[in-house]
């Protein structure tokens, strides 16, 4: 993969990289299920109690967020897989991280989306030549 997501990221950012002749765009989509409470980060909890109440005030203020990386799968400019792979409930510019979790997740997405994009293709096909 030649590109990779900055150390700030932003809903609706993408990168772009060709693989096994289809060109994949993974993109940051917002979360708007997951919640931090819910994700670990309690405030109630006796023992980081303190800790998950200033994660969850600079969630509050969207100093971060949750989202979902979504990768979608072109042949020859024509989108053959719309979400060929996803994946939700990641922590974007959470206080300390650089973010380089979105990239690995990327790198974990590729093959599912290359699985869901040929076999989307092979189904054009189909449907397209009769064969």
């Amino acid at each position: 993969m030649q590109q990779a997501f900055n150390q700030y990221a932003c809903i609706g950012d993408s990168i772009q990289w060709q693989r096994a002749g289809f060109h994949l765009q993974a993109r940051i989509e917002r979360d708007q299920e997951s919640r931090p409470e819910v994700q670990g980060h309690d405030p109630k909890d006796p023992q980081y109690g303190e800790q998950n109440t200033v994660i969850c005030e600079a969630w509050q203020n969207d100093e971060w967020f949750y989202c979902g990386i979504v990768v979608t799968a072109f042949f020859n400019r024509i989108r053959v897989a719309d979400d060929a792979a996803s994946l939700w409930g990641i922590e974007c510019n959470f206080p300390g991280s650089d973010n380089s979790y979105l990239n690995e997740v990327v790198a974990e997405l590729e093959s599912e989306a290359l699985v869901a994009a040929s076999e989307a293709l092979r189904d054009l096909r189909r449907r397209i030549c009769g064969a």
